[in-house]
Order: structure tokens, then sequence, then C-alpha cells
């Protein structure tokens, strides 16, 4: 599973904004931003984790 950090540098790395990134992947900007906000895996619905994950991997971001 992706983290809270990983999320937030996936997103800097490809130069889009939280409300981009949400829209792309339809979650709420306001689940984003909280998932953003954890340390390490967040408390969230394994789907949600991975449409997150699938837009970032989509734009070039790979998770190790």
């Amino acid at each position: 599973m992706i983290t809270g950090g990983q999320i937030r540098a996936a997103r800097a790395l490809i130069g889009i904004s939280g409300a981009e990134l949400a829209k792309l992947s339809g979650v709420s900007l306001r689940a984003l931003s909280k998932l953003e906000g954890f340390q390490g895996v967040p408390d969230a619905r394994v789907s949600t984790l991975h449409k997150i994950q699938s837009t970032l991997e989509e734009r070039g971001i790979q998770f190790v």
C-alpha cells in the first residue's frame, strides 16, 4: 500500500495539484488531503488507495 508521504511526493514529482489528482482519480479533495496527512499507510479503503496509486502510475510514477 502507498503511504501519505508517497502520495504527496508523487504528486509533486509530476507537478499536479491535490485538486487535479482528486479529479483524475475520482477521490474527493477532502479525502485526498486526509490521506496525504497520514504518517505511513493511511487508514482508508484499499479501493481508494488503489484509485490514487493507479492514477499516479498512469502518469509515470513507479512505486517500489
